[in-house]
């Protein structure tokens, strides 16, 4: 008998599901709850993991992709920082 997985992105049934992982920093009322590190970035600890079908994987991986590229951009023209290659 095969195990059913549902993706907790989209609710739907998957055939295969993808464990997703990553620290979440826990805001309420604009104010965050836990810890900062020695520059001020926020720590708190904690970490989720949901299971994602395919799809709903590819969307968080590729708006990670995509924000990260920005980010580059921006570090590229203050800093000696290489392009990543395309």
């Amino acid at each position: 008998m095969s195990t059913v997985h549902f993706c907790d992105g989209c609710g739907e049934q998957a055939k295969r599901i993808y464990d997703v992982g990553f620290p979440v920093h826990i805001v309420k009322n604009d104010v965050l709850l836990g810890h900062s590190d020695s520059e001020g970035n926020p720590t708190s600890g904690r970490f989720v993991s949901v299971e994602l079908c395919r799809k709903c994987s590819n969307s968080v991986y590729g708006a990670a992709f995509h924000r990260l590229l920005d980010i580059r951009k921006i570090a590229e023209k203050k800093t000696k920082l290489a392009p990543l290659p395309d």
